[in-house]
């Protein structure tokens, strides 16, 4: 891969799945989403992934959020990276295979969950199956050990993976470890993207010097998130600071509940109701939800004027 000449820091929203009430996904919403993504500052969508409860949905659903994602993607300019990890293989293949075939700018997958990869050298190879049937599309490993348990060190797999998967385009990483990602950055060729993963600690990833960071806050506060990069970029770190800590104070009483669930509700913040989680996540009541909404709004919009 050729040296890529540096470009301004991205932010990507990991989108949530909208569910109607009886269950089924509604995938129009998704317009709404992107519309909504557009005009906030996020540069693209990071689909199917953990935010979007991707174990909880069937291939078809996956499928159809794909091929929904990316048509209004193409409306609203936005990139789009499909996830298509799964604990099959197979599966996960047929999900790359259509991903492609439906135009998708990238390609991820995390490692199985279940039976885990045993080394670095069967984390390669099962990444490296599913990059290969996308040749011509860039393909970024999903690290999230705390999801997967599958824990190595990510600048080793980088080693490794280059010399195996000649779409290798980066790391999606979703885990706070500072020598491990400043080695990652270290790894020839230097051209790999890391994508940081973790929105309570984006003043981190911009440090560390990540190229961008997909995330599930940036659905509703990306304006606010785009003030730390602004903030840091220009030099004053003292109120980066102060605006990462305000979105930690959100993030926190989003994990007084269960997260997914809270987080999904303030969408409706700007009238994109995405519906309940599904189980096994347990949805917020109505009467939790108007409260959280009632207490959370007003903070919310004043951080992202």
């Amino acid at each position: 891969m050729d040296t890529k000449d540096p470009e301004p820091f991205q932010l990507i929203a990991a989108p949530f799945t909208p569910f109607k009430q009886s269950g089924e996904i509604d995938v129009d919403v998704i317009p709404h989403m992107a519309r909504h993504f557009k005009q906030s500052g996020v540069a693209g969508a990071f689909v199917n992934g953990t935010t979007g409860e991707y174990a909880s949905l069937t291939m078809d659903e996956r499928c159809e959020l794909t091929e929904a994602w990316m048509d209004a993607g193409r409306d609203e300019e936005l990139d789009i990276t499909v996830h298509v990890g799964d604990n099959s293989l197979p599966n996960a293949l047929k999900l790359a295979s259509h991903a492609y075939a439906c135009g998708a700018d990238a390609i991820s997958a995390l490692a199985p969950s279940y039976f885990k990869t045993g080394d670095m050298n069967a984390l390669v190879e099962w990444t490296a199956a599913i990059a290969d049937e996308i040749p011509d599309c860039p393909f970024y490993y999903y690290h999230i050990p705390g999801m997967t348990g599958v824990r190595f060190p990510m600048s080793t797999y980088l080693e490794q993976a280059s010399e195996r998967i000649p779409n290798l385009q980066g790391i999606k990483y979703s885990d706070i470890q500072p020598m491990d990602i400043l080695k990652c950055l270290e790894v020839e060729p230097a051209t790999h993207e890391i994508l940081f993963g973790c929105d309570e600690a984006l003043l981190t990833g911009l440090v560390l010097g990540a190229y961008g960071a997909v995330g599930s806050t940036y659905n509703f506060m990306a304006p606010h998130y785009l003030k730390v990069i602004e903030a840091f970029e220009s030099g004053d770190f003292e109120l980066a600071r102060k605006y990462q800590t305000q979105a930690i104070h959100i993030v926190d009483q989003l994990a007084e509940k269960q997260f997914l669930p809270a987080a999904k509700t303030l969408m409706r913040i700007y009238d994109i109701d995405c519906g309940p989680v599904r189980a096994p996540l347990t949805p917020l009541s109505p009467v939790e939800a108007d409260a959280l909404l009632c207490r959370m709004e007003p903070q919310i919009k004043k951080l992202i004027q």
